[in-house]
């Protein structure tokens, strides 16, 4: 039983480095990107360096969730989570997808653990910028909804208006 603590803490350590290596590699990437033309053919490799790198990272997520106390929701500003992840969604979203935000305005706060959207959120981004690999738009919203009473009973909910982040 002792061990799992112990795979927590390793899982942890190998996460940070591996997120400190990365961080190197998107700074290159994107130092790269600047100095290069957009018709050079160099640049499609720098755009699936930082994808590998994006997909990387994501894994170093996972691995910090295993090592991370159990999820803990508590009430926060959705917009304000979104707004602070702003730059690293458009960096994830790489030169080739146009990313763009419209917030509802009004209530915006939800109780989530704020490390559980992130991950959505980060996963939505990553998703996309696979999809539509020739270039695109990728538009976030928020807004406000009542959902179904059907829905609301397969999941658990009121009938209370709820925040939802649409893609």
């Amino acid at each position: 039983m002792e061990r799992l603590p112990d795979a927590g803490l390793i899982a942890a350590g190998v996460a940070e480095e591996l997120a400190n290596l990365l961080g190197v590699i998107t700074g290159y990437c994107r130092v790269m990107e600047r100095r290069l033309p957009a018709a050079d053919p160099n640049a499609a490799s720098v755009q699936q360096i930082q994808a590998a790198a994006a997909s990387a990272s994501a894994l170093t997520q996972r691995l910090l969730r295993f090592a991370q106390e159990p999820p803990s929701p508590r009430v926060i500003s959705a917009h304000a989570l979104i707004e602070d992840m702003r730059g690293l969604l458009a960096t994830l979203a790489g030169g080739h997808v146009e990313l763009s935000f419209d917030r509802v305005a009004g209530p915006d706060t939800i109780r989530i653990d704020p490390g559980q959207l992130e991950q959505l959120l980060l996963h939505l981004i990553l998703r996309t910028r696979e999809a539509v690999s020739g270039g695109g738009s990728l538009l976030l919203r928020t807004g406000r909804r009542r959902p179904s009473p059907e829905l609301a009973g397969e999941l658990g909910l009121d009938s209370r208006e709820c925040l939802v982040i649409s893609v």
